[in-house]
């Protein structure tokens, strides 16, 4: 108890009232720093085991002293041993902290950066599906490409920024109990693979400045561009379902995955790309498609368009600049509004799905379903299910239990005061 109070309290003092008022330190006045422990993290190193055999170790003899962990000890000597634990450092943030309190949307981004990934994605396929109907061919040597095989593989370089970002969120996020903070040979070889891991996030990078290279060399016909490009796109095309469908690093996971049935994952999956597929068919339509017939009208300058060798000459020019603010903004509502809606089509799906799983649960009853009164029903499929052992009357008919009858009654009048039913 003095190693909780201690992390949070400087002293108790005398409330008004006569109770106890337990003072907080100056830090924490306003809100939790980042890595202060706190009762989450006591209950995660708690639940589980290996963390606290690593962690709870004994009081040393001396400060040079080498650390005696309690489950070091033969197993007949741990309830001897539980006075000599020291709690301070067993309980401190170095060895419990996994997740920092950040109060940033960092830890937002950490947690959702698969969502983010997706949906810029296919923002950005939206837009260059968009600009195959007004342009067919940009300008020789044009920031986006020549042709639309290669504005395309802009979208690969998402895979490296993604990758990066997410990076660095977790490197924002993670707690001193999951750093590394040591040189054991272990520790290095983590921190190797992790360099490693992260190195291969510029992949695509690399194949994209490979494509660039021969699109200048040889044209946009050229057979060594197609075979740099077939090889962009599975590169970039690994990079983002890396991104999508592994969440998370060993290291960040507290515990394994929930095991979910086959069936089931195959019925998420479908109804995640139907919702998606329908909402980004009508956002290209109604949404995307419309913006960029309206910067196409306007006449803005489109920094895809200019040539790469000339747009240093344009960076100053005021006009060039308004007009890639203002296509910029037009773009970060557009994007806006497209992340933004997707509750609401997640919300239509869901009610659609539940109408045909409950219509299913009902043994395809659709006609007794539209046409029954469910509620006045509910007193005799509550005595059928759950009071199956009330006796039957002998013509056949269910008789109701008084207690029921009773309850039912309350129930409604309940039901009835909060305006629930009339």
């Amino acid at each position: 108890y003095t190693v909780v109070f201690d992390e949070w309290h400087t002293q108790v003092d005398i409330a008004p009232n006569g109770k106890d008022a337990k003072k907080l330190k100056e830090k924490l006045q306003r809100y939790l720093p980042p890595d202060v422990a706190n009762y989450d993290d006591w209950n995660e190193l708690f639940y589980d085991p290996a963390r606290l055999a690593e962690s709870l170790v004994l009081d040393n003899p001396s400060p040079d002293a080498v650390d005696v962990k309690l489950f070091s000890l033969p197993p007949g000597e741990h309830y001897a041993a539980l006075h000599n634990i020291n709690w301070r450092r067993s309980l401190s943030s170095t060895k419990t902290k996994t997740h920092r309190e950040v109060h940033s949307l960092l830890g937002v981004y950490a947690s959702i950066h698969r969502v983010v990934l997706l949906h810029v994605a296919l923002f950005l396929a939206c837009i260059f599906f968009a600009s195959a109907h007004h342009e067919q061919k940009f300008a020789v040597h044009s920031m986006g490409g020549q042709s639309r095989a290669v504005r395309f593989a802009t979208i690969g370089l998402l895979v490296p920024i993604h990758g990066f970002s997410w990076v660095y969120a977790r490197w924002e996020v993670t707690g001193a109990a999951l750093s590394i903070n040591s040189c054991s040979n272990q520790e290095i070889l983590r921190t190797v693979r992790s360099l490693v891991c992260a190195l291969a996030w510029l992949i695509p990078a690399l194949t994209y400045r490979w494509v660039r290279k021969l699109e200048h060399e040889e044209g946009p016909l050229g057979g060594d561009l197609r075979i740099a490009l077939l090889l962009h796109y599975a590169v970039s095309a690994i990079g983002i379902g890396i991104g999508l469908f592994i969440p998370v690093y060993r290291s960040d996971m507290l515990w394994p995955f929930t095991p979910t049935p086959l069936q089931v994952s195959i019925g998420r999956y479908l109804f995640w790309i139907l919702v998606l597929g329908v909402k980004t068919w009508l956002s290209y339509h109604g949404l995307i498609k419309q913006i960029y017939q309206v910067i196409v009208t306007m006449k803005l300058s489109r920094i895809m368009r200019e040539a790469s060798l000339s747009v240093t000459e344009f960076v100053l020019n005021p006009s060039w600049t308004r007009d890639v603010l203002e296509e910029s903004t037009l773009w970060a509502v557009t994007l806006f509004l497209f992340l933004a809606d997707t509750q609401f089509w997640f919300t239509i799906g869901c009610t659609v799905l539940g109408v045909f799983v409950h219509i299913a649960q009902r043994s395809c009853e659709v006609c007794s379903f539209l046409t029954e009164d469910a509620v006045a029903a509910i007193p005799a499929r509550f005595r059928r299910k759950v009071l199956s052992y009330v006796n039957i009357r002998d013509d056949g008919k269910d008789s109701m239990p008084m207690p029921f009858i009773e309850v039912w009654d309350r129930i409604i009048e309940w039901l009835r005061y909060e305006g629930k039913i009339t």
